[in-house]
């Protein structure tokens, strides 16, 4: 299967409920790749003013239903999610399914081939989670995560990776007084492997703080840091 890279944002969207249209199905293509969304019902949210009609001129929104993903030219597709954040946009009348907000084609495990992340559940602080299936070249299909599931799970803000360091890590936070980055690296297998925690915010004496944990002997050690130090880590 021919590489892809290609990085992708996350729109925030207002809430709004304006117009409500029937099942749908949405296509993309991408190279050599064709992606449908089956969507049950859509619920359009407003996004400008719009003129009278039954649907907007210009809204957007997020649905639950079916991502599939086929390679053209093959009737059966190689990947099939059930999402719960599809991004639809309606521009005059016309429905569309953008990519950004939708899937991630990154290398999550720097092994040199593309992966495929697809948008679910919303998170904190207007992030939303992805699922990840990790391309597995002995059998050149898309594997789920569960290593990655099970940490995405335990924060609020979902995951990133850090392609320089070859590390992927995890954001959590709550509010400015705390802040918490956990950096993983891939075994193998495809397990992950805690090797460095780095948490900062305000103390309850109101000062700022900053310490990194990482692994000695196998145990993991805090130390206090500075804010330079912190950064430059």
């Amino acid at each position: 299967m021919k590489k892809l890279f290609i990085i992708l944002g996350i729109s925030v969207l207002p809430t709004c409920i304006f117009a409500q249209i029937k099942s749908t199905t949405l296509t993309r293509d991408i190279g050599e790749l064709h992606i449908e969304a089956v969507i049950p019902s859509i619920e359009m949210t407003e996004a400008h003013e719009t003129p009278a009609g039954n649907i907007p001129a210009e809204v957007s929104s997020r649905q639950t239903g079916v991502v599939k993903l086929y390679v053209k030219g093959n009737n059966t597709p190689f990947l099939v999610h059930k999402s719960a954040s599809i991004h639809i946009e309606n521009d005059k009348g016309k429905l569309s399914l953008p990519l950004d907000g939708n899937i991630d084609f990154r290398d999550y495990n720097f092994d040199g081939h593309a992966d495929i992340a697809i948008v679910g559940e919303p998170g904190g602080y207007n992030f939303y989670r992805y699922t990840v299936y990790l391309y597995n070249k002995s059998t050149d299909k898309f594997i789920k995560s569960k290593a990655i599931e099970e940490i995405n799970n335990q924060v609020c803000c979902g995951i990133n990776i850090d392609k320089g360091k070859k590390l992927i890590y995890t954001d959590d936070k709550d509010g400015y007084a705390w802040n918490q980055m956990k950096y993983y690296t891939f075994n193998t297998d495809n397990s992950l492997k805690l090797v460095k925690i780095k948490t900062y915010g305000i103390s309850k004496t109101n000062k700022p703080f900053f310490t990194i944990e990482s692994p000695v002997n196998g145990v993991m050690k805090k130390r206090n840091v500075t804010e330079e130090a912190f950064l430059n880590d």
